[in-house]
Parts: C-alpha cells; sequence; structure tokens
C-alpha cells in the first residue's frame, strides 16, 4: 500500500518512505502469521535522507531500524490514519496487531505490543529488546518522544503508544509548538524590541558575550571539522552576575533574538516546592520539555535555587537542599540547550556549578563613558536641557544603571507633561534619583 503526505516538508520524500516501510513491515507480519513463519525477518529501513527535523533526529542519535518502525509507528496515525485502520476495521487483524480504538477520535491507535509483534513476533530476545525502548535512560523517554499510556487492568506494552505532540509538530512541520505557560512548562517568553546597538556595556562584559556567541555558534564545526566533538559538553551553560539593572535579561534576550531562538524566564516560585522531590521533578519536566528545542532557559535570581549547600548539614532541611544541588548540578550539566543563571551576587551560588559553567560573565555599573553614552542615547528631544544640566559632571559624580536612567528620564517626562514644563536641570535629575532610591 503506497502512501503519500500532502504537506511542504523538506523531510516530505523520506517520511513517505518511512510510512511505506511500515506498511510492508505491517504486511509481511500479518503474511508471516498466516503462514505460521516466526523467524520472518523485517524488511530493512529505507536510507536516511533529508534535512527536517525527523531525519536529523533518526541520524543523530544512530536509530537502529527497529527503533525507527516504533517511532514511525508512533507517528503515523497524525500522517495517514488510514494506514492503521486498514487492520483495525478487521476483528482477527486488530487482534493480531493489537491496536486500540482512540477514545477521543475515530482512529485506531497502535500499542507496545504492536510494535513487538513486528519487531520480534515469537522471538523472545527480541521482545526483550523492544521493551528496553522504554526504559527511562533510552532517547525516546530521555526526551520525552514516546510514551505507553497504560490503561487500568493492562500490562505496559498493551499500553497506547503515543508520541509526544512537540515531535509531531517538529517532525511534521520543522518547528516546535511554543509551549505556553503550565505546570509542565513554568516559563515565560522573553523578548525584546531592542537591539544590540542599544545595549551599552564595558568592553570586557561585550568581548565575554562574543565569546559565548561564538562557542554556541561554532559548536557543530569545532565538534566535527576540528574532532573534538568527544572532548565538548552539549550545550551551554552561562552565570550573568551584577547588580540589578546592567543589561543581564536585556542580554539574555538579544542573545535568542540574535540566534532565533526562544528564550523563557523560568518561574522560580513554580519550581521550587517545600515538599521532597517535587523540586526535582518540576526542573526534569522543564529541562525534558526544553531538549532539542534550541530554547534559551534563563533563572533570574537564579541563586534562589543554585544557593550554596549547607556545609554541616545538620537537619533534614539542610540535607535535602544538599541533595537538591547535587541533583541540580547533574540535571544541568546533561542538558543539551542553553541555560542562563543571572544573580545579584556571585557568591550566593554554591561553587559546584562555576565549575560547570562555561561562562562568568560580570555586568557592572556603567562607567562614566558607557553612562554619557547612554544619557545621552535615551534623552528625549522633548524634555530641555537646562542650563545646569551637564551629563559629563553627572556620570562622574553618580552612576546609574541603565535601568535607574531610564527610571528617571521617565518620572522627569510625566512630570514634564502634567506641569507643561520641560526644561530639566540637575537639581531636577538629584530630586527624582532620591525619590527612586528611597524606594
Amino acid at each position: 500500500m503506497q502512501q503519500t503526505i500532502t504537506s511542504t516538508h523538506t523531510d516530505l520524500d523520506f517520511l513517505t518512505e518511512e510510512l511505506n516501510w511500515l506498511s510492508k513491515c505491517l504486511s509481511d507480519s500479518g503474511l508471516s502469521h498466516a503462514a505460521e513463519l516466526s523467524n520472518l525477518s523485517m524488511t530493512e529501513a529505507p536510507e536516511i535522507r533529508g534535512q527536517g527535523v525527523y531525519a536529523h533526529f533518526v541520524s543523530e542519535h544512530l536509530l537502529s531500524d527497529a527503533e525507527r518502525l516504533v517511532l514511525i509507528l508512533a507517528l503515523a496515525p497524525h500522517l495517514q490514519p488510514k494506514l492503521l485502520e486498514t487492520y483495525g476495521v478487521d476483528a482477527v487483524q486488530r487482534q493480531l496487531f493489537k491496536l486500540v480504538q482512540s477514545a477521543t477520535k475515530n482512529v485506531f491507535l497502535p500499542t507496545g505490543e504492536t510494535a513487538i509483534h513486528l519487531i520480534a513476533g515469537s522471538d523472545l530476545s527480541k521482545r526483550l529488546e523492544v521493551y528496553r525502548y522504554f526504559d527511562a535512560d533510552h532517547v525516546f523517554s530521555r526526551k520525552g518522544v514516546l510514551t505507553l499510556q497504560k490503561n487500568e487492568g493492562s500490562s505496559s506494552m498493551d499500553a497506547e503508544l503515543l508520541i509526544n505532540a512537540d515531535y509531531v509538530d517538529a517532525f511534521l512541520f520543522n518547528s516546535y509548538r511554543k509551549p505556553k505557560y503550565s505546570k509542565e512548562f513554568p516559563a515565560h517568553l522573553l523578548q525584546t524590541q531592542m537591539e544590540w546597538e542599544d545595549l551599552v556595556l564595558n568592553p570586557i562584559t561585550q568581548e565575554k558575550i562574543q565569546e559565548m556567541k561564538d562557542a554556541i555558534h561554532f559548536y557543530q564545526t569545532l565538534a566535527q571539522e576540528w574532532g573534538l566533538g568527544k572532548h565538548l559538553k552539549k550545550g551551554y551553560r552561562a552565570v550573568f552576575y551584577g547588580p540589578s539593572g546592567t543589561g543581564k535579561s536585556l542580554t539574555a534576550s538579544l542573545l535568542g533574538k540574535s540566534m532565533g531562538r526562544d528564550v523563557y524566564r523560568v518561574d522560580l516560585s513554580a519550581i521550587i516546592s517545600k515538599y521532597i522531590g517535587e523540586t526535582e521533578e518540576n526542573i526534569a519536566r522543564l529541562l525534558r520539555k526544553s531538549e532539542d528545542k534550541g530554547y534559551i532557559l534563563f533563572f533570574d535570581e537564579g541563586d534562589a535555587l543554585f544557593g550554596s549547600r549547607a556545609k554541616d548539614a545538620q537537619n533534614s532541611n539542610d540535607q535535602h537542599h544538599n541533595q537538591l544541588i547535587g541533583y541540580l548540578l547533574q540535571a544541568i550539566e546533561n542538558f543539551d540547550g542553553i541555560i542562563i543563571l543571572a544573580t545579584n551576587l556571585k557568591a550566593n551560588l554554591d561553587e559546584a556549578f562555576s565549575r560547570r559553567f562555561q561562562s562568568s560573565i560580570y555586568f557592572g555599573v556603567p562607567k562614566p563613558e558607557q553612562g554619557l553614552q547612554l544619557w545621552k542615547s535615551l534623552w528625549p528631544e522633548k524634555l530641555k536641557m537646562g542650563p545646569t544640566l551637564n551629563f559629563q559632571s553627572l556620570v562622574v559624580a553618580k552612576p546609574f544603571t541603565a535601568a535607574m536612567i531610564v527610571q528617571i528620564i521617565q518620572t522627569l517626562a510625566l512630570q514634564a507633561i502634567r506641569k507643561q514644563e520641560f526644561t530639566v536641570g540637575m537639581a531636577d535629575i538629584k530630586r527624582v534619583s532620591d525619590e527612586l532610591m528611597k524606594k
């Protein structure tokens, strides 16, 4: 039975060949059973080709033919529902292939037993091999690609074989669905309308950020062309530290914008739990949901989660916190995406995190030359500079962060609009800054 897919897709031909291969395996398995042939070998899988997410996933994770068959079997109801319907409408065939009817849609779904029947038949050793495809350390489980939806009273392999909705989108359309804030993904999309030229940093910080961008951009070049792959860790981990308002969040946003990656600010209040083991589960779900998506996870005020371990853990709370830090160290090191930890005080972080992060970038209060650039670039034309106002004297007398300068100018602008007085002097800036500092 030749299958076709009607969609624009860089893996179009490859997915069509995969479906045709699955159809051939289903047909051969049915014939084998009818002829009582237990040793009929599985048809060889098509050659991997295409530049889409599906082809990349198969090749990157070195999936065997049997593993590929399980993957395309789970994907088939979303590509060609009628492929399994052919075998589901007949009671004998449905029982043979262990298909189940969807409770929500009029389609037949494969089970773990369907995969076993196609791959192993009556071969016990092959059957046990298929069981291992659903172990926690297998790529299907580790990356949250496939699950077995077990029903009450059924065995684990009788359960529906389901593919994660994110991977359905990725394999079919070469793009991941943007996740909404939820218990499974407690993070908000972080975006900005600003550009790199709007960000004023000291040269050392700028150089460190460029090094970070280079390391991410040229990872594949170093891994493949320079032969350093086995020595390099996947993903990237960085610490941004320094006073509030110095550009840490904006830098994270601009990194994502320039790289074409979504940046998500993690809601630590939804991650941290007072119940033992729940924080670890929340982190595991977040990282699993983010695997292979190219996201940048931004942990603002990250010391709330990644704080130092208790040196002398004498009570259960300290012991649990130390266990949590140990888990976080391993989870972050194994994560293949980009993690940015932001903190006002680097000393609050556990020292072990610093050793596992490739970059540690300091964001300081602007020096006079950067402060002068900020005041000039942010000052609106509608505000008139009085004779006493001198930006050069201002930045020497008192350094302000970029966020503070924006607040001062915003307050002055609002007062000017209300009073219809648009000339500003040095005394006005001192008055407004003093008021803001008291808050």
